[in-house]
């Protein structure tokens, strides 16, 4: 497994993947009749002697790509690659530049039994954009000098019931019966009765002040514009038990001036193009101003940047109103933060055979650029597995903040739940 730094401001970092398999298997015959293994066993890893980093292609530097692109290789007896297929692919034309980069490779050849021998590896590409903590460049430089930590493996057993935290609920549950809005209100009575309707549908945990069916109503007005709306209730009950209530709910609206949106812009130049990012928020220049719109579009900031390593990444919206003409110009602060490389992986569970398996598949590997959106692809995959009960011992991710690393753990230990907590 490799490492390595481009110039300027590209990092690239590589690494090789290999069957874990505990024996080698022949499997497949190339033109040459070579016979070709997985790494196992008897059969060493090559070892990389050669590797000119692939360049970005122009379209991908214009558009800010970044991410990873895997390569399925095959390493000849010869120490040169061939056969060389994308098995994950970034697009832009980065695929194209891994795939002329790995071309001109050279390694030590597999060895089986002392032997040179053909294997079947898979080669990652991550193209980053962007400068990086002296620390991070320190890390990464390690990286290049020795091999990268291997996923860790731990079988562990559920911990007894009896250790585990316990909760108990005694909360009252209620349902709106009857829900009236007065006020001098504009918006048309259909769309009221939308609100209504969506709010008497709940059930709710917890008392109405708790769950404030106001900040509910207030959001309601707000996506259709109204973003001063004032809202205040009164409220009865109809009908009680010791575990449920029933109310009827007054709301009084204060509506005010209904706003559109004149624009979306950028507190400062980022790494990705700023039409990019204004592309994200679902709601156009002159629409009726929605605070959902805004909501879906900071979300949707958080998965980008959360996909190249910025964890803590946090966009605030600043809303500028312009009660004149009515609009709103909304600028969004972006504090990106630092750049996190991931330094472990660990996976914890009582099948020895499923920790394994996951090993081989998971799309991430210590030294790459942490990436949310396959994190969330592994937690899918594995979401039957993984331990519905919090174990401090195992949190997911850990962060190192200083260094600008993060280790992350899996635990798919499946354990039961407390009768209590279920």
């Amino acid at each position: 497994m490799f490492s390595r730094i481009g110039t300027n401001v590209i990092i690239i970092t590589v690494f090789l993947a290999a069957s874990l398999s505990n024996a080698a298997a022949q499997t497949k015959l190339p033109p040459t009749s070579e016979p070709v293994y997985h790494v196992g066993g008897n059969v060493t890893a090559p070892r990389l002697l050669y590797d000119p980093a692939p360049e970005y292609s122009d379209a991908a530097r214009s558009a800010h790509q970044q991410g990873v692109c895997k390569l399925s290789v095959v390493v000849g007896s010869n120490g040169e690659p061939r056969d060389i297929t994308v098995s994950q692919p970034l697009g832009m034309g980065l695929d194209e530049k891994s795939v002329e980069a790995v071309r001109n490779w050279r390694f030590e050849p597999a060895r089986r039994e002392g032997i040179p021998v053909a294997v079947e590896i898979t080669v990652t590409v991550s193209f980053s954009l962007g400068g990086h903590d002296p620390k991070i460049e320190q890390w990464l430089e390690q990286l290049q000098r020795t091999p990268r930590p291997p996923v860790s493996v731990s079988v562990e057993p559920c911990p007894p019931l009896s250790a585990r935290h316990e909760t108990k609920s005694s909360v009252v549950s209620f349902t709106i019966g009857e829900l009236n809005f007065d006020g001098a209100v504009q918006l048309p009575i259909s769309e009221q009765e939308e609100i209504a309707a969506s709010l008497k549908r709940q059930s709710y945990t917890g008392t109405p002040r708790q769950f404030d069916v106001l900040e509910t109503v207030r959001a309601a007005w707000q996506d259709r514009g109204y973003l001063k709306v004032e809202v205040s209730e009164d409220a009865k009950i109809l009908t009680s038990s010791p575990s449920a209530e029933r109310i009827a709910l007054t709301v009084h609206v204060s509506e005010g001036q209904q706003y559109r949106l004149r624009r979306i812009t950028f507190d400062k130049p980022l790494v990705i193009d700023m039409q990019a990012l204004r592309d994200l928020f679902p709601i156009k220049d002159g629409d009726v101003f929605t605070r959902k719109a805004v909501s879906d579009g900071l979300a949707a900031l958080r998965k980008v940047f959360g996909e190249m390593g910025y964890i803590n990444f946090v966009p605030v919206p600043d809303a500028r109103v312009d009660d004149e003409n009515g609009l709103i110009d909304l600028v969004i602060n972006m504090d990106r933060g630092k750049q996190f490389f991931i330094s472990a992986i660990n996976l914890v569970g009582t099948d020895p055979d499923l920790l394994q398996n996951a090993s081989r598949d998971l799309p991430l590997q210590p030294g790459d650029v942490y990436n949310q959106r396959l994190i969330e692809l592994i937690l899918e995959k594995y979401a039957t597995k993984l331990n519905p009960v919090p174990d401090p011992n195992h949190d997911l991710l850990r962060l190192d903040e200083s260094a600008g690393t993060v280790a992350i753990t899996f635990d798919l230990r499946n354990c039961p739940m407390p009768a209590s907590s279920q």
